[in-house]
């Protein structure tokens, strides 16, 4: 037995368990590894996107700096108004509009001049002839004119003469005085508008037929443009210029910047750049020559935000005010969705303007395909390893069962032979004492007894060879007929009562069957031969093994809902727990070291076939020193729904 287990466990358990180790590892592997790429390819497509993110951030980055740098160029210069592209202006976190808040002349005006000034105001003396006698007020603006030197305060005065002359009637002398305006740079009117495009629109106003006075206030327009307010200016485009492409454009970028300035509080701040949809919104302070100071400069950039091609994957970008401490991690779960997220930055400055969250809406499935794919791999690599270790097993059950036969075979050898021995060498000896000594008729007569012994002895042996070799090689079931068993249990107790006496033994049958009426017969569907033999064994064995103090042998007999058991106890050596589900084996005798017991170990074996071909079984209970019980378990066949056997013929 040891052989064939350790055969079978190096070469088929050992390599079973390598081969299975090995392929549930490289399957692992190969899953983590197939997980990797998937998520690598995840993190590869949103590294590529967001490189040519910030590859169209860094343009329009650059065509802000390129703005900032003419604003810059431009503005140094005192009086230089600016007239490229829509930049705003921001000082101490507050808008000012398109252009800087201009230099104030208020406070550098004598005090008649000063005096003047808060009268042309709103709620002003001169301010109040103006609208209520016209004439009266030119003809002051005029004394004033003359009595006041060159300068702003001058082109101020020269404005209200002229509006004084309109509102009068006198259209000439009121464009006379326009006129005097229109190369007046850098003055401006109390609400701080340029007075030479206020002069170029009057003139308009007061002389339309003359073409070359639109010619004027567009020139002026796109010079002055970035003075005025969003809503004068595009109602003097509407009102003079509608179908003018660059005035258009030029309210449509100011419309964007004033709308995306009010949510981005920290542009007006501070030096940053936020991102907002597809547009750049950047602040920078300006440096001017001679280190003047100089409000901060706004301006918003269109980028061209790349398209994301890729149709089994999702995008989406994120633009807010970042900061370091509010960045996502790398990946993060969302909606039951695992997302993988890149922060967008400005090249130069490292600022980061947005989010890019890029996911696989078949997520789940893609990760149930792998390890779907994982599992099927085990299934059959634990498949195959257990057919492996089924055949080993199956072949090592093989082994097994033959060596046992080679075992039975041996013993059969042994305990045949010996058994065959003793007879013939008794018959032997016997018969030549008879044939060569003349013997008196009674030595005679005991010899002829004792060779008659050991040939019904020898008889026996050859018997329970024949049928223990008829039951295991045939599946024909034994006859079955109507058995009396009271009447089977006589015979046998009645057969091995003088041998019981002989040996001394007690013989205790009480000739009833117990739950069974006593005046009524017990006949079942069996064959009597069969449990005959069965019992006769019971018996034998039981006087082989009986006690050596007042042995008494108790047979037993009761009915009960599954049918009779006959039960046969002795209260001799008893039988060994490790030997209990062996000793119905065949040729398997239990070693009590009492070499006088004879037998060949079959007649159990012989009446377990019996009593599975009746329906019925043998079960044994025994108590080691104490003695032994044998039980055979016969079925009704036949009977009715009151347990009553049929009656005998």
């Amino acid at each position: 037995m040891f052989r064939p287990v350790l055969a079978y466990t190096f070469l088929v358990l050992v390599p079973a368990g390598l081969l299975a180790f090995y392929a549930f590892g490289m399957t692992d592997r190969e899953y983590k590894e197939e997980l990797a790429s998937y998520f690598s390819r995840l993190d590869a497509e949103a590294e590529s996107f967001v490189r040519r993110f910030e590859n169209a951030i860094s343009d329009g980055y650059r065509q802000a700096e390129n703005v900032f740098c003419g604003v810059e160029d431009t503005l140094s210069i005192e009086g230089n108004p600016w007239d490229g592209d829509v930049v705003g202006f921001v000082e101490e976190g507050k808008w000012i509009g398109f252009t800087p808040k201009p230099k104030s002349y208020v406070d550098n005006l004598e005090d008649s001049e000063s005096q003047i000034y808060q009268q042309l105001k709103s709620d002003g003396k001169l301010n109040k002839i103006l609208y209520n006698d016209p004439k009266n007020a030119a003809t002051q603006f005029e004394a004033l004119i003359e009595a006041s030197s060159e300068g702003h305060f001058k082109n101020l005065l020269i404005y209200f003469a002229g509006e004084a002359f309109r509102l009068s009637g006198n259209k000439k002398e009121a464009g006379n005085y326009y006129s005097l305006l229109l190369n007046a740079r850098g003055s401006r009117d109390l609400k701080g508008l340029p007075l030479n495009l206020l002069a170029s629109l009057r003139l308009f106003e007061i002389f339309p037929q003359e073409s070359s006075r639109a010619r004027d206030v567009r020139k002026i327009l796109s010079l002055q443009h970035a003075a005025l307010p969003t809503d004068f200016l595009e109602e003097l485009v509407r009102r003079f210029f509608p179908n003018d492409l660059q005035f258009t454009e030029v309210i449509l970028k100011r419309r964007q910047l004033e709308r995306a300035l009010p949510e981005q509080n920290t542009i007006l701040s501070n030096d940053d750049a936020l991102l907002k949809g597809s547009q750049l919104l950047l602040g920078r302070r300006l440096i001017l020559a001679q280190g003047r100071a100089f409000p901060r400069a706004i301006y918003l950039s269109e980028l061209e935000v790349p398209k994301f091609e890729l149709g089994d994957l999702k995008l989406r970008v994120e633009t807010r005010d970042f900061r370091e401490a509010d960045l996502a991690p790398e990946v993060k779960e969302e909606a039951g969705q695992t997302l993988t997220l890149k922060p967008v930055r400005l090249r130069e400055r490292g600022i980061t303007v947005a989010q890019v969250f890029l996911w696989d809406p078949l997520h789940q499935e893609h990760l149930s395909a792998l390890k779907t794919e994982r599992n099927l791999t085990r299934w059959l690599v634990g498949l195959l390893v257990l057919m492996s270790l089924g055949g080993g097993f199956i072949l090592v059950v093989y082994f097994v069962k033959e060596r046992r036969l080679a075992q039975l075979r041996a013993r059969l050898l042994a305990n045949v032979s010996h058994e065959l021995k003793t007879p013939v060498t008794s018959i032997r000896m016997f018969s030549e004492m008879l044939a060569e000594d003349p013997l008196d008729e009674q030595r005679t007569r005991r010899f002829g007894g004792l060779l008659l012994a050991e040939s019904l002895r020898l008889s026996r042996i050859i018997t329970n060879l024949l049928d223990f070799s008829w039951y295991k090689n045939t599946g024909q079931r034994l006859p079955l007929e109507p058995v009396e068993v009271l009447s089977v249990i006589d015979r046998v107790t009645d057969a091995f009562s003088v041998h019981a006496e002989d040996c001394g033994t007690i013989l205790d049958w009480d000739h009833q069957v117990s739950g069974w009426p006593a005046n009524k017969p017990v006949v079942i569907q069996s064959n009597s031969g069969a449990v005959e033999r069965i019992l006769v064994n019971f018996m034998d064995n039981a006087l082989k093994y009986r006690g050596e103090e007042k042995p008494i042998i108790k047979v037993r007999a009761r009915v009960d809902s599954q049918g009779i058991k006959i039960s046969v106890k002795d209260n001799g050596k008893g039988v060994p727990g490790k030997d209990r589900d062996k000793i119905f084996e065949e040729f398997y005798r239990v070693d009590y070291d009492d070499y006088s017991i004879k037998g060949a170990g079959l007649g159990l074996s012989i009446c377990k076939s019996l009593a599975y071909k009746l329906g019925g079984d043998i079960q044994l209970e025994s108590k080691l020193g104490q003695g032994s019980e044998f039980i055979l378990s016969l079925p009704f066949e036949g009977e009715d729904e009151e347990l009553a056997p049929a009656e005998p013929d």
